[in-house]
């Protein structure tokens, strides 16, 4: 594993070491074994597709490098430092889980700031660079937002900005888009890809979808069973399969049982085709594998069938190669969605948010995540404010008088009670003196008594009001709901 990886730039190819190195990585639960002797190298500003049928590991492949799944035996290096022993705080990445795993009581700005304000840098770094990755996701409009007021494809961008806000040396992506429509997961896997070239982020993306895999993907390490059958280039693993796993996983194959005829030809029942036996001796059966688009159906000479495979290999029981053309996909930003236009959230106390379907329409400000940073589209729009609705109004009134009421009844006897022990009396006793000579009169018990049914009294009634008012805090965002907060916590303590 010591070699090194040759990267193409322009002409020239040139050899750097890999930026992320996984050597003999073993990973067992228990009896079970989820990665069989894993060894991998990455290079820097690669981006690299783990893929394979559920279940194959390649998720837990992705945790193990992240330190979320500590591995059993193995060595991780990343950029020449071993991590294997390090905690997932101390690496240096970016992460996306399939769920997103956005904070919901969190606006937008505050969910991509997370992380920065964990490193504890300084406030106007903080707002800058947030400011700088709306822009760049086209979100600068939903800052304000909560992810339950966003779309699914807006809040993959929310979470892929948040992985990149502290500028990772390593971004890892858990099948991000697996939860999107199709025509979403088009636009935004080019915009995905697009993005990491601009930055030059190494990326690693975890996904079944073989699609997803060819498109975006420099190269494709495919996966079964814990164990890597293959790791290539989409036109390698599409033309040139290393075992009959990866041919029949990617894409579609025809398996014909046949024989090699002699050096250079196989026989499928009368029928000799031209093809590489790679020294196979004639006799040996064999598995012939054909591409659709391999076919070519013409008309049928007398005595001939009526099919020629225009390309083919053969290999005893194991297909290698499918020398097939390959035309690179590539998806056109899309400018316009159907959109759910002149949409109003309503805050109830139930916190849930109701938007009235538009027939037809468009998202003002849709644009391109790598040009929305040049690219201002004159229809850009201004956010959509929620409205102050009847039942939020109620909730802050609600608020108020138990704010005042917890005031009244806690504030207010204290400081009396507190004055009144400070104040002279007629044989000028003042402070402690008072209670000195309170405790040495016969009435003590009686008044420990009547003090503590009182407490038990004001505790009843205080103490739920105080849970209700802080339930309460949880369901609005009124203004000072700080200093509300704190009220909330007198009685409690």
């Amino acid at each position: 594993m010591g070699k090194t990886l040759r990267r193409e730039v322009g002409a020239e190819e040139i050899a750097t070491p890999p930026y992320l190195r996984i050597q003999r990585l073993t990973k067992r639960f228990g009896a079970f074994t989820a990665l069989d002797d894993i060894s991998l190298e990455i290079a820097e500003g690669e981006f690299v597709c783990f893929l394979g049928p559920s279940g194959c590991g390649k998720t837990t492949l992705l945790r193990s490098i992240a330190g979320l799944d500590v591995q059993t035996v193995g060595r991780i290096e990343q950029g020449g430092r071993d991590i294997s022993a390090l905690p997932a705080t101390k690496r240096d990445f970016g992460i996306v889980f399939q769920s997103y795993a956005l904070f919901p009581n969190l606006t937008v700005t505050r969910n991509v700031a997370y992380g920065l304000d964990n490193t504890r840098a300084r406030r106007a770094d903080v707002v800058k660079r947030v400011h700088e990755l709306l822009d760049m996701m086209g979100l600068v409009e939903h800052a304000a937002k909560y992810p339950a007021q966003l779309s699914g494809g807006q809040q993959q961008r929310v979470a892929l900005a948040r992985a990149l806000a502290t500028s990772p040396g390593l971004l890892l992506l858990d099948e991000p888009l697996s939860a999107l429509d199709a025509k979403v997961r088009v636009y935004l896997r080019h915009e995905i890809k697009q993005l990491q070239r601009r930055l030059g982020v190494t990326t690693i993306m975890v996904t079944h979808d073989q699609e997803e895999a060819l498109t975006m993907a420099d190269r494709i390490v495919v996966m079964n069973h814990g164990a890597i059958e293959q790791i290539g280039t989409p036109l390698e693993i599409y033309r040139s399969p290393a075992s009959a796993f990866v041919a029949d996983f990617i894409g579609v194959m025809n398996f014909v049982a046949g024989s090699v005829a002699r050096d250079g030809a196989l026989r499928l029942g009368q029928t000799e085709l031209s093809c590489e036996v790679d020294g196979l001796a004639p006799g040996t059966p064999v598995t012939l594998a054909i591409r659709p688009e391999d076919i070519l159906v013409q008309d049928a000479p007398s005595g001939g069938s009526g099919w020629t495979p225009s390309r083919s290999w053969a290999r005893s029981s194991v297909p290698t190669s499918w020398p097939t053309p390959w035309t690179e996909r590539s998806f056109a930003p899309i400018s316009r969605w159907t959109s759910f236009a002149g949409c109003r959230s309503r805050r109830r106390v139930s916190w849930r948010h109701s938007c009235r379907r538009s027939g037809s329409g468009s998202i003002p400000g849709t644009r391109s995540i790598a040009d929305a940073a040049v690219a201002r589209g004159a229809d850009a729009a201004t956010a959509v404010r929620p409205e102050s609705s009847r039942d939020d109004r109620l909730m802050r009134a609600f608020i108020g008088v138990i704010g005042l009421y917890l005031v009244v009844a806690l504030a207010l006897p204290l400081g009396l009670m507190l004055g009144k022990s400070l104040q002279g009396s007629r044989d000028e006793f003042v402070g402690l003196a008072n209670y000195i000579r309170y405790f040495s009169t016969p009435a003590l018990f009686q008044s420990i008594g009547n003090s503590l049914w009182i407490a038990i009294l004001g505790t009843a009634i205080t103490v739920p009001a105080a849970f209700a008012y802080a339930y309460a805090l949880t369901r609005t965002r009124m203004p000072l709901r700080g200093l509300f907060k704190t009220i909330a916590l007198v009685p409690i303590l």
